[in-house]
């Protein structure tokens, strides 16, 4: 607590590497907060749907300061969970780990312990037999999107080994930690314990982590009050991010960057029009006969029983949708958000497809034959149909840029 304000709870349940087990009920987790209370490092205080563990200085009656530190945190966690996607697709593209690994969502449990996200290798030195039976090396990834300390990697050791991998268990984990930069410290304590260490600046280059950090200065915008000191204009960050997407053109993960951009770009006109717990890349599960899996919401919200859903896609100006993307998204995905936030929770469902691309009257006719549910208002948007709201008409400059990358 000495280097924040505030932190929220999952990175406490991190840093304290408390086991998460159903059969402890959470009731080691609750242990840890009172010894945090009592030894007086700071409170744990609600603010709004969300918890936070914030400085004895705070109380529930500053409310203003609370929920200025909570979009914070919000918007790092937003922004985390970008570079996590990055990172994964990175590896997938390597065969580092599988390529049927899903898309990151929120933070998940593996031996009762909380990783940013879990994936397997099949790399030869990394794997190990049962007999004939090859098993593949779990693949444990911690991201920040900040610099990471030598405490973010003493709390993530001590969850690999709490998680299984320490001297009498035959199991082995690959432990990844990713960060915007990594203290000395942080650095030579992870190569020691045999961790990955990642520098997103060194991987993914210097331009592309400014762009991404003017993202998350953008989400706080929309958070911030008109009448705040130090609140930034949206339409000067949206100006901002347009110069750092320019400059992505020679950058080997531009498409990856500029879906990205699309998606911050999405959560942002969703939030302006005041829809409520706007988040991207939410995760629910999806079956067939063949396989239990995920679908990925790129944006989603609501406003009490209407909800809002987007898949973006970050396309050239010339390039048309495809078919099988739109059935995949209508056909797949929102039935499995629908299953997932359950019937009674929703009278409406607004579920579209926002495209830097273009939109042909094939594809428009494609959806209107699909038989979807009957709450689901479906459409396909094209960057010029998109309505953005007046005090961040700015950001339609993201969308032009997108489809010229």
């Amino acid at each position: 607590m000495k280097k924040f304000e505030a932190i929220d709870c999952n990175t406490v349940k991190k840093l304290t590497a408390v086991k998460l087990d159903k059969k402890s009920g959470g009731e080691k987790y609750t242990n840890e907060i009172s010894a945090i209370s009592e030894i007086s490092i700071g409170n744990v205080l609600s603010v709004g749907a969300h918890s936070i563990l914030a400085r004895l200085k705070y109380s529930v009656s500053d409310v203003e300061a609370l929920i200025k530190l909570s979009n914070e945190l919000e918007a790092d966690s937003e922004i985390a969970r970008q570079f996590l996607s990055l990172l994964i697709k990175h590896y997938r593209q390597q065969s580092i780990i599988a390529w049927n690994t899903p898309e990151p969502g929120d933070d998940i449990l593996f031996n009762g312990q909380l990783f940013s996200a879990v994936a397997y290798t099949h790399l030869r030195p990394l794997v190990r037999y049962q007999g004939t039976k090859r098993i593949a090396c779990p693949v444990l990834f911690e991201v920040l999107a900040r610099s990471a300390e030598s405490f973010d990697v003493e709390g993530f050791i001590e969850r690999l080994r709490r998680a299984g991998d320490h001297t009498r268990s035959k199991l082995r984990l690959l432990g990844v930690m990713g960060a915007t930069s990594l203290s000395p410290d942080a650095l030579k304590l992870g190569k020691n314990h045999g961790l990955v260490m990642v520098n997103f600046r060194e991987l993914f280059g210097e331009t592309a982590v400014k762009m991404i950090q003017q993202a998350r200065e953008l989400l706080l915008s929309l958070s911030a009050r008109r009448d705040e000191a130090n609140a930034q204009d949206p339409n000067a960050l949206a100006d901002q991010m347009v110069t750092s997407i320019s400059s992505l053109k020679s950058n080997p993960m531009v498409n990856e960057l500029c879906g990205m951009a699309l998606e911050i770009f999405t959560v942002a006109v969703l939030r302006s029009r005041n829809y409520e717990d706007v988040k991207a890349r939410l995760t629910v599960p999806f079956s067939t006969n063949r396989e239990n899996t995920v679908r990925e919401i790129d944006a989603s919200g609501h406003n009490d029983d209407v909800h809002y859903i987007v898949e973006c896609k970050a396309l050239k100006a010339d390039k048309e949708l495809k078919l099988d993307q739109i059935k995949k998204f209508f056909c797949e995905t929102v039935p499995s958000y629908l299953k997932f936030i359950g019937k009674a929770e929703i009278s409406k469902c607004h579920a579209e497809i926002w495209t830097t691309g273009k939109v042909t009257p094939e594809a428009s006719a494609y959806l209107n034959s699909l038989n979807l549910d009957r709450r689901v208002k479906r459409g396909i948007l094209a960057r010029q149909d998109i309505k953005i709201p007046k005090n961040i008409a700015s950001l339609s400059r993201i969308l032009e840029v997108i489809a010229d990358c």
